[in-house]
């Protein structure tokens, strides 16, 4: 059968079969009416949403040790903050953990000396004692699937950048002596649906930082939005990457900000279940609690 079905193939070619006609990108839009898809979009999500699959990729730890990973991940999001993605070994053990809430970021590596690293919002970028190798608050706007400012007008952008496959917004900083910078990137592609296909952060001087791929969009529901069930994010200057392939996404009315999945535990607890501890705006390094030590927050 296969034989035959490549001597047809071959006969095809040979009698002057053109090949099918490739898509052709569709006309670019303006900046605000690019903007407005990707926001109808996030506008459809009304509830907690739940994402489950194999994870696999590679983590580069304080040793300098690359560590590969083939998993199993549960990911609880609400957008624009709340976030829990779990990734987990054969028995349900946690080997890699990111966390957010309104306040708190967090990072738990098992295989990084059983290290977890928390942070605030309320910290300017740049005021840190210590920045996280991979950063969980990115990591929610790497999923693209919370809205873009509807405001284009001003110093800050986004300007858009057209090329033949997709259009880009460029969100613009100025430092302190007023030296524009591109921090951050969306592509969104050129073809149905038109969402974003990219998420690029960088640093001050243009250094990529983190970027994420998104494909394979489909609808949950008959009304939902469109996700994407493919997602890889990388870290380029930490050498680590993530591939989460979903197999099934769920809008789940139970998934509140108030659950204790997007809570930060508190110090005594953490210091009681991990190794280090380490508060990245303040760089102190928590060690195991002591016995007559009790519980405080954060």
């Amino acid at each position: 059968m296969r034989k035959a079905a490549w001597l047809l193939g071959l006969a095809s070619l040979v009698a002057g079969c053109p090949p099918p006609p490739r898509p052709q990108p569709l006309q670019a839009l303006p900046l605000d009416q690019a903007i407005e898809l990707v926001n109808e979009n996030a506008a459809r999500l009304s509830t907690g949403l739940k994402a489950t699959g194999p994870v696999r990729g590679q983590v580069v730890v304080a040793d300098g040790h690359r560590h590969r990973f083939d998993l199993s991940g549960k990911l609880l999001l609400i957008p624009p903050r709340h976030l829990r993605f779990d990734v987990q070994n054969a028995i349900g053990r946690t080997e890699f953990l990111l966390g957010s809430n309104a306040d708190y970021f967090w990072l738990h590596v098992e295989r990084d000396d059983d290290t977890f690293r928390f942070g605030r919002y309320a910290t300017p970028e740049g005021e840190r004692t210590i920045e996280l190798p991979i950063r969980p608050d990115w990591l929610i706007e790497a999923l693209g699937l919370n809205a873009l400012p509807s405001d284009t007008t001003g110093v800050t952008g986004p300007v858009q950048l057209i090329e033949r496959a997709r259009q880009k917004l460029l969100f613009i900083s100025y430092d302190a002596r007023g030296q524009g910078m591109i921090r951050k990137e969306y592509w969104l592609s050129r073809y149905a649906p038109r969402l974003v296909e990219c998420v690029v952060f960088r640093d001050e001087i243009g250094v990529e930082l983190m970027h994420s791929h998104l494909s394979d969009y489909r609808r949950t529901g008959e009304t939902g939005p469109l996700l994407p069930r493919r997602i890889r994010v990388d870290w380029p200057t930490q050498d680590s990457w993530i591939e989460f392939q979903v197999r099934r996404w769920q809008e789940r009315d139970d998934l509140t900000i108030d659950l204790p999945a997007f809570e930060l535990p508190a110090p005594g607890s953490l210091r009681e279940r991990h190794r280090r501890v380490i508060d990245i705006d303040s760089g102190n390094v928590l060690g195991p609690t002591p016995p007559e030590a009790g519980e405080g927050s954060p």
